[in-house]
């Protein structure tokens, strides 16, 4: 149709041949999950929050990089070293807005020192 195609040039990378409104909505939920972790990792720099919790739960397709790092608190410099590794699915270089890779579920939690 049409409107695969139109998908297909605009959101390369984006697999068109299941149901275009699961498609849709995972690529919205990725956008706005992005952002979000653009935001907390800015707020985060501002106020020199330097540790994060990894969270989001574990469910039947967690990724295993993300599964490992479930509930766990990192520093900054721990965490970047982390993302240089590769696994399945990791897209982005930015660990903070890109969290797992693709339709991730997972957000980094800044957390205050006591």
């Amino acid at each position: 149709s049409a409107l695969r195609k139109t998908i297909a040039e605009r959101l390369p990378g984006i697999a068109t041949s299941g149901s275009l409104s699961d498609t849709l909505k995972g690529v919205a939920e990725s956008v706005v999950m992005r952002f979000d972790g653009a935001f907390t990792a800015n707020r985060a720099k501002r106020n020199n929050i330097k540790r994060y919790q990894y969270a989001g739960g574990v469910v039947e397709n967690t990724r295993p990089w993300c599964a490992d790092l479930d509930g766990q608190i990192l520093d900054e410099d721990t965490i970047n070293d982390l993302w240089s590794e590769s696994w399945a699915g990791k897209s982005g270089s930015n660990p903070f807005t890109d969290r797992g890779g693709y339709n991730c579920r997972h957000y980094w939690i800044p957390v205050e020192d006591e």
